[in-house]
C-alpha cells in the first residue's frame, strides 16, 4: 500500500482528464516515483474506468525493462494514487528537442517499443494508444506508459471505437473494424518509427499531415498517399467503412532515404516501415534487427 508520508513531494510533473501526475523521491532512500492523484472518486460513478484499466493490465502483464513498474496503489482521502516508475520526459518531447536522432538511437527506440509490446502482447493484452506521448524515457531507456486502453484480446470479439489517438491509428481502425487485434499497436510503432527517420527522407511531416485535415477520412488519405491506396482483397477493404470510390488511387511514394546511411541501415528502414505498415493485420509484424542481418 502506497504511503505518501515516506516520500517527499518534488514537483508536478503533468496533468490531464485522469488527474494529476506529481514526482516523490524516497525519504529514505533514492527511488523516485511518479505518482497519479486520480480525479476524486464519485460514489455514483466509482473510479474512473481507464485508471481500472491500467492498473489491471500493469498487474497481470507484470515486470518488463521497456514497461512503466506499477510500484503501489494508495489512497488519499477519495483519491485513487497509483504509484508508477519515473522517468525523466517522453518520446514526444525528446523528438521536439532533438528531431534529427541518429540512427542507432533511433533503432535502439524502435527495438525497445517492440520488446515492450511484444512481451504484452504474449500476456493477451494489446495497448490501443502507442504514440509518442505515451512512450517515456530515461537517458537510453525507454518504456511503454499510459496503459488506460489497454484491454485484454479475445480473438473475434466486438471491441470499441474509436481506440488510438487520430494519427497513430491503423487503417482498419479508421475503417470502422470492431474485431481489431494486437495489430493495432504494431501499426503505431511503424507511425512512430516513421516519424523517427523522417529526417533520413526527402520527406516532412508537412507532407502528409494537414492536406486533408483532422478526420478518420483525411488520415486514411495521408496514409494511402504515402504507403499506396490498398486493394487486396483481406486488407482494408474488408473493412465496414471500406468503399472504393471514396479514396483515390494513389501509388506508394519512394522515401528517398539520405546518403548519410549505409546500404544496411536503408534496408532496415524499408523493411521495418513495409512490416510494420502492412496494410493487412494478419501479416503485418514487428520486425527485428536480426531480420535484415543478410540484406
Amino acid at each position: 500500500m502506497l504511503v505518501l508520508d515516506d516520500y517527499t513531494w518534488i514537483r508536478e510533473l503533468g496533468s490531464g482528464s485522469f488527474g494529476q501526475v506529481d514526482m516523490y523521491i524516497e525519504k529514505n532512500g533514492p527511488l523516485r516515483i511518479a505518482v497519479k492523484r486520480c480525479k476524486n472518486v464519485d460514489a455514483a460513478q466509482g473510479i474512473d474506468i481507464d485508471v481500472l484499466r491500467e492498473v489491471t493490465a500493469l498487474n497481470a502483464i507484470g515486470n518488463h525493462r521497456h514497461i512503466i513498474r506499477l510500484i503501489s496503489v494508495g489512497w488519499d482521502n477519495t483519491r485513487l494514487l497509483t504509484a508508477l516508475s519515473c522517468m525523466d520526459q517522453d518520446l514526444h518531447n525528446m523528438l521536439e528537442k532533438n528531431p534529427g536522432l541518429p540512427f542507432k538511437r533511433v533503432q535502439s527506440i524502435y527495438m525497445q517499443i517492440r520488446d515492450g509490446l511484444q512481451f504484452m502482447h504474449t500476456k493477451g493484452f494489446m495497448h490501443r494508444d502507442v504514440k509518442p506521448q505515451n512512450i517515456l524515457c530515461s537517458k537510453s531507456v525507454v518504456k511503454l506508459a499510459d496503459f488506460g486502453l489497454a484491454i485484454r484480446y479475445i480473438p473475434g470479439r466486438l471491441n470499441t471505437l474509436p481506440v488510438q489517438t487520430l494519427y497513430w491509428a491503423a487503417p482498419e481502425v479508421l475503417l470502422g473494424e470492431r474485431t481489431y487485434t494486437p495489430a493495432i499497436d504494431m501499426w503505431s510503432l511503424g507511425m512512430i518509427f516513421m516519424k523517427m527517420v523522417l529526417h533520413f527522407t526527402c520527406m516532412t511531416l508537412d507532407d502528409i499531415s494537414d492536406t486533408w485535415g483532422a478526420s478518420g477520412y483525411g488520415q486514411l488519405l495521408k496514409i494511402f498517399s504515402v504507403r499506396g491506396t490498398p486493394h487486396d482483397i483481406g486488407a482494408c477493404t474488408q473493412c465496414p467503412y471500406w468503399q472504393t470510390p471514396l479514396f483515390p488511387n494513389f501509388h506508394k511514394r519512394n522515401l528517398e532515404l539520405s546518403s548519410r546511411l549505409t546500404s544496411h541501415q536503408a534496408s532496415l528502414i524499408a523493411i521495418i516501415l513495409d512490416k510494420t505498415l502492412e496494410y493487412d493485420p494478419r501479416q503485418r509484424c514487428m520486425p527485428s534487427n536480426t531480420d535484415v542481418h543478410d540484406v
